[in-house]
């Protein structure tokens, strides 16, 4: 199973990666390396604000989830001064603009960890595949959310998640960008990802009467598949519910769950699959 994970990624090792040595200041690829690092964070902090702000909106329902972001306190609209990722944070020692009340701790995590994310892969993968897959990145932050707090998924915005995976399948088959899977291994992919948890959760609830995976799950293995092909969406499967076997272990343990308790296993897989580039290949030592 690793071996065929590996084989679905092997393209990420491709020339447009490179690790100088960081320390050498003076060489001109480790000043590149460093240029890219930070562009990566900015821009993934970007996306992480992005991403945590829709995510709040989904979770409360929003119907507009273009409208101005406004002060969580005062209700007015922020600045664009007061949306730069980190700093407004920074600036207002955690609180909202009025300073009236503490935001929550998602607000930050978002954007250091997407920040952290998309430098990661700038310096690390090749060009499409690091523009791919911070792009992947956002869709994943925001289904990982909203599953998070209120264990919901979004089968629109996973639709659009795949759609976008197999477009860049398609270019790379057209030889307009240089992509890891074509367009058969997306289809394939999807079908096995859809496929598995629906599968296992029919047995479940043939033999325990009632469901183990949500229907979100089904949508969100599904798009995983397009972006990941076969042989790494089982793998992501897997490790995510290694980890979830685990986290519910600890739960019963501390009697804070039992065997019924639900967790949120889109979140689970939104999060391995953002790391899966680095866990299966070997890119970070």
């Amino acid at each position: 199973m690793i071996m065929t994970a590996q084989l679905s990624i092997s393209a990420f090792g491709a020339a447009g990666s490179f690790t100088p040595d960081p320390a050498d200041i003076t060489n001109a690829a480790c000043l590149a390396f460093w240029f890219r690092a930070w562009l990566g964070f900015v821009l993934g902090a970007c996306l992480g604000s992005f991403a945590n702000a829709t995510a709040m909106r989904l979770g409360n329902g929003a119907a507009n989830l273009t409208m101005a972001s406004t002060c969580s306190g005062c209700h007015r609209r922020l600045s664009a001064v007061d949306l730069i990722p980190v700093y407004g944070w920074v600036r207002y020692g955690g609180l909202c603009k009025c300073r009236s009340i503490r935001l929550h701790w998602r607000y930050i995590f978002a954007e250091l960890a997407l920040g952290a994310l998309v430098a990661i892969y700038a310096v690390l993968l090749p060009d499409m595949t690091a523009i791919g897959f911070a792009i992947a990145a956002i869709f994943m932050m925001i289904s990982a959310m909203t599953d998070l707090e209120t264990l919901t998924l979004h089968p629109p915005l996973l639709v659009m998640f795949a759609l976008i995976g197999g477009s860049l399948c398609l270019a790379g088959d057209a030889g307009l960008i240089s992509w890891h899977l074509s367009s058969l291994d997306a289809l394939i992919g999807l079908a096995v990802g859809a496929a598995t948890p629906f599968l296992i959760n029919a047995i479940y609830r043939l033999v325990r009467g009632r469901n183990g995976f949500g229907t979100g799950d089904v949508w969100l293995l599904g798009a995983i598949g397009v972006w990941a092909g076969w042989g790494l969406c089982l793998a992501i499967f897997l490790s995510a519910a290694l980890i979830g076997a685990i986290i519910g272990g600890l739960m019963m343990i501390a009697n804070s769950g039992n065997g019924q308790t639900k967790l949120p296993f889109g979140s689970l897989l939104a999060g391995v699959f953002m790391l899966s580039p680095f866990l299966l290949n070997g890119l970070v030592h």
